[in-house]
């Protein structure tokens, strides 16, 4: 009985499961249905909507791009008259165009000169060239997380600095690189490749009326390079002086340590349209080797005692160490006068205009340099960039012509302002504090008292090059003064312990009113 029952429960069962798998398949289809149609509804608003957003997008980027060419065309444009430069339309009355006479002796100069501004300023092409580097080193005007100026003195000059970075290269290292990118709205097949390209390069001329050898501006023009449509676009360019271009003109000349140069591109589109670089980005011939040193190595004199350690054992080095580093606190200050009458002196005989200055800078430690109370190093203490000290030390390059020029035309015969050059130190990647510990060789630290050299580059509208503080010989030594400063002791690892009252009386020090004769 209990058998039959169980079968007859069974056999009522299976119709209403048949009945649930049934509305289970209803809904599905259903389901189906719904993915079916509104999946692809759903996606052709959304598709709608984005093209309605990039479009509005497209015409504000239109438009704000038109808006920046129009300005940096306008920068341009003052620019050229600032340094002398005249486009070709610009003989006009908005320009102090050359004296007749100099046009009708450089005819062919001039012809290739007016050619060469009016591709300077065009901007028609569809390739722009960005991101332009001299060995890999970009301008930077201001650097990221760059710290807050401090104070300056009552006393410091009204004069900036007008980069963070300025790439300073040898002259086996003069290798133009850039990138390129696109313009706006621009026909894909127009910006497809580059067809070719030309490199300007000129010099540096802080003076607003300076413009008395426009032939020198011009320091070197590669000329208009094709690219065959086989050939890849070439990664670099090397400043080769002394080649004729394919203009056969005679701007080919070499650089030489000291001189400050602007330089742009222009690439070519498929449409032979060409486009120049929006501005001229700059950069420095430091010294190529030791021979170009004239400056020598100086520390403050009670740490000259400290170089050598005569004891045997390693524990005996690291207790003697430990005692020379303490002798080395405070760390010091430099300062070097560059009086009226020595600049006078050192551009005896040149009687053109100054036009550029530069000054290189290297260090044992790392240094902060300043210039008539002004800092020039924004990056904080942290140059020069770590290296192996027993193989080479970095140095590091700034334009000081706005100092120097005090952004006037100034001859010799019309200099009458003195500046002072600040330089304070830290230990940084030298001389940290001795550490005994079996983690750390001992040995592979670099060790000893802080040091400097440096030198400045006076260069003239001719393209003379002059080279101030030397520290060769017993009459430019008088030029440097020494003194501890007020930084008690600066590691990367321990931090830095600054005396605050010492800091406080030594305002200053890096000005001409608070230079003492000794």
């Amino acid at each position: 009985v209990k058998s039959a029952q169980t079968t007859m429960a069974l056999s009522q069962r299976l119709p209403r499961s048949g009945n649930i798998r049934h509305r289970l398949l209803n809904g599905r289809r259903a389901s189906l249905l719904t993915l079916t149609f509104c999946i692809p509804f759903v996606a052709i608003i959304s598709f709608w909507q984005h093209f309605r957003m990039m479009s509005r997008l497209d015409a504000r980027l239109e438009q704000a791009a038109e808006t920046f060419s129009k300005n940096s065309h306008e920068m341009i444009l003052s620019e050229s008259k600032r340094d002398g430069i005249y486009p070709a339309s610009s003989m006009g009355s908005d320009f102090d165009s050359p004296a007749e006479d100099e046009l009708e002796n450089n005819t062919s100069h001039d012809s290739h000169f007016s050619h060469l501004q009016t591709l300077v300023y065009e901007t028609s092409g569809s390739i722009i060239p960005i991101d332009l580097s001299i060995n890999h080193l970009k301008l930077i005007h201001r650097a990221p997380g760059r710290p807050p100026a401090p104070p300056l003195s009552p006393f410091a000059s009204n004069a900036t600095i007008s980069e963070d970075f300025l790439p300073v290269v040898r002259t086996i290292e003069l290798i133009f690189r850039w990138r390129y990118s696109a313009k706006t709205n621009s026909r894909v097949k127009d910006a497809k490749q580059i067809t070719a390209y030309q490199v300007i390069v000129r010099r540096y001329n802080d003076c607003a009326d300076c413009n008395d050898h426009r032939d020198l501006i011009i320091a070197w023009d590669s000329g208009k390079v094709d690219i065959p449509h086989d050939e890849d676009f070439p990664s670099s360019v090397k400043w080769s002086p002394g080649e004729i271009n394919a203009n056969n003109t005679p701007h080919n000349s070499s650089p030489h340590p000291g001189e400050i140069f602007l330089w742009k591109v222009i690439l070519w589109d498929m449409a032979s349209r060409p486009h120049s670089s929006l501005s001229w980005s700059k950069f420095a011939i430091g010294p190529n080797d030791d021979s170009e040193w004239r400056g020598n190595w100086i520390t403050h004199p009670l740490d000259m005692h400290t170089f050598h350690v005569s004891s045997s054992t390693n524990d005996e080095k690291i207790l003697d160490e430990c005692e020379l580093w303490h002798k080395r606190r405070s760390l010091p200050l430099f300062r070097a006068l560059l009086s009226a009458e020595t600049l006078t002196t050192v551009l005896d005989g040149d009687d053109d205009f100054v036009t550029s200055a530069l000054l290189v800078i290297s260090g044992l430690g790392s240094y902060r340099v300043s210039i008539d109370g002004v800092p020039l190093s924004s990056s904080g203490p942290i140059d020069p960039p770590f290296t192996d000290y027993s193989k080479r030390v970095m140095y590091r390059g700034f334009d000081v012509t706005s100092f120097i020029t005090n952004q006037q035309p100034i001859r010799n015969k019309d200099i009458e302002q003195s500046h002072v050059i600040g330089v304070t130190v830290a230990s940084g990647w030298w001389d940290h504090r001795p550490l005994n510990s079996g983690l750390i060789r001992f040995d592979l630290l670099p060790r000893g008292p802080v040091t400097i050299v440096a030198q400045l580059y006076i260069t003239t509208s001719k393209g003379s090059v002059h080279t101030v503080i030397p520290t060769e010989g017993t009459a430019m030594k008088e030029f440097w003064q020494v003194s501890k400063g007020p930084i008690r002791e600066s590691d990367l690892f321990t931090g830095e312990i600054v005396d605050l009252g010492v800091l406080s009386a030594m305002e200053g020090w890096d000005t001409f009113e608070s230079w003492i004769e000794i």
